[in-house]
């Protein structure tokens, strides 16, 4: 048995261990009470990261145990891991890490926290702050610092340990958490995130179901039969948020997605898929939540906001464009309308930045008459001249030449209609490579419009100039940015009655006025509502 305390406090015999000691004599089975180094301990020890003394402590002692088996006239190929909270979540790292290498023949934890990174914590339970102990850090120091350590965060996370054990390696696990929900389904938000939280269990039993790896979960004591879809509480106007939908088997536990709905939808509810940026190397869609809490609560679409395989050495081009396209399958498939109620027959891409070459990629893949659009916030739709700005960007996407990467490959006649924005001061994509794409673009007969707008359309914008100064988590798209989207997007849901006409250039108007800009795109126009000439703004 392996106690709990968050790693930082406790103690192997407690008061509340003395019954089952008794217990254990009546049933005719041993039980050990494992003691290990606090995290506080490590440091003097040196070992790092603190949590790895846990590990090591409970190691040896189990090691110990099956050593001196006969001695203690125990059978060593029958030694189940008992434990709860921080211990539980040791219990998972013993029995997934190397495959089950001590031969445990079962595992029973209980409230087990079954990842450590931040990341996926505030996805689930927005309000927790836990797992920085185990790695010596503050909470803040941990989450700013989130990326640079992912590698070693999954190597102590249960999760991620999941994904690389082999199956046929690892014993029964069966996890057991104390609070229940209506209707048996986590809702989230609305009241104080848990670290004992059965949303903890029900995506590591999703993973397990998965993997094909023998799992149960009971919560309360009531046996969980599936692992249902994470629903958030509904908003006040109506809306809701159903999160961790897997969208995708082979990327993994970063397969998932939260559905946004907006208030008073229907079946005939458009949708949109919501992909983040990060330089294809960071980031995730908590980045892009706002973006996606504007497109259902202003434009009254859906939106499927995704994670997707971040690259890497291990997951290099072309995993993140397959996640963003199978995403962009499962909305559109009848497996999404019987479990959604949504019946798109056509969908959205929208993405930024990095997120903005795989809306272009993954919209440009998919048969045109199944995109309504595409939009493209200041994405990288050219990567030639973004990889010569920027060559250490491509390190794990391109690894030799890999042009089949660009958007611009994928250019055909009769394309989907495409909305580019992007800032002329950009820093982090120049915009050679939007207007590149918007003239391929439109030389093959396709409906585009390049939004270009100055840095100084609000003071202090910087980067690639498109969020709120303000705004920190979820971020806010400057306003400039939101109302030529919200123009498109519901042009675009406009049902087609007429050909689509040639897209033409449209000229600079003058007087300082803010003018609204009619441009021709398919069934009908849109109109975006430029910014003053003064502030060295276009729209094409």
């Amino acid at each position: 048995m392996i106690h709990g305390g968050g790693w930082q406090d406790g103690y192997a015999v407690d008061h509340g261990v003395y019954p089952l000691f008794e217990r254990a004599r009546r049933e005719g089975f041993a039980l050990a009470a494992l003691q290990y180094r606090l995290v506080s301990d490590a440091g003097t020890s040196g070992v790092h990261p603190p949590v790895k003394a846990v590990y090591d402590d409970c190691f040896a002692a189990i090691r110990y145990l099956k050593e001196h088996a006969t001695e203690f006239g125990i059978d060593s190929a029958r030694i189940t891991l008992v434990g709860g909270s921080a211990g539980a979540c040791t219990i998972l790292q013993l029995v997934l890490k190397d495959s089950n290498l001590l031969g445990i023949a079962a595992a029973y934890p209980n409230m087990a926290q079954t990842t450590l990174d931040p990341q996926l914590m505030r996805a689930w339970l927005p309000n927790l702050r836990y797992g920085a102990q185990a790695f010596g850090l503050s909470w803040d120091e941990f989450v700013r610092r989130r990326d640079e350590l992912k590698p070693l965060i999954d190597a102590w996370s249960p999760l991620a340990l999941l994904e690389k054990a082999d199956p046929k390696r690892l014993p029964p696990i069966r996890l057991a958490y104390d609070h229940d929900y209506p209707g048996g389904i986590y809702t989230g938000t609305g009241r104080d995130d848990s670290v004992h939280d059965a949303a903890f269990g029900y995506h590591f039993l999703a993973a397990c179901q998965r993997l094909g790896v023998k799992c149960e979960m009971t919560v309360a004591g009531k046996p969980v039969r599936s692992s249902a879809p994470v629903a958030a509480a509904v908003s006040p106007d109506g809306r809701k948020v159903v999160s961790g939908i897997r969208y995708s088997v082979e990327a993994g536990v970063q397969g998932v997605g939260d559905l946004h709905y907006p208030a008073n939808w229907s079946d005939e509810t458009p949708v949109v898929l919501v992909i983040h940026g990060g330089g294809w190397t960071s980031e995730g869609r908590d980045g892009f939540a706002g973006v996606a809490e504007f497109c259902a609560r202003d434009l009254k679409f859906a939106a499927f906001n995704i994670d997707y395989r971040l690259a890497s050495s291990e997951t290099p081009w072309p995993a993140a464009g397959e996640d963003c396209l199978a995403a962009a399958r499962f909305v559109l498939s009848p497996r999404f309308a019987e479990r959604y109620g949504l019946k798109p027959k056509r969908i959205w891409v929208l993405g930024g930045s990095a997120g903005g070459h795989l809306a272009l990629w993954t919209g440009l893949s998919l048969p045109s008459e199944q995109v309504a659009g595409i939009v493209s916030i200041s994405g990288i739709a050219d990567p030639q001249p973004d990889r010569v700005a920027h060559p250490a960007r491509y390190r794990f996407m391109t690894g030799a030449e890999r042009p089949e990467m660009s958007p611009m490959t994928l250019i055909r006649p009769n394309g989907p209609r495409i909305l580019l924005t992007h800032a002329t001061e950009d820093t982090v994509v120049p915009i050679a490579s939007a207007r590149n794409f918007e003239n391929a673009y439109r030389a093959a007969g396709n409906p585009v419009s390049l939004y270009e707008y100055a840095a100084s359309v609000e003071p202090g914008l910087a980067g690639h100039c498109i969020w709120r100064l303000e705004s920190r988590s979820p971020r806010q798209l400057i306003d400039v940015l939101e109302r030529p989207i919200a123009q498109f997007m519901r042009a675009s849901a406009m049902p087609t009655r007429r050909a689509r006409p040639q897209v033409r250039p449209v000229t600079e108007p003058q007087g300082g006025a803010v003018q609204p800009v009619r441009i021709p795109q398919g069934a009908g126009t849109f109109e975006i509502e430029r910014p003053r000439p003064h502030l060295g703004s276009q729209v094409k």
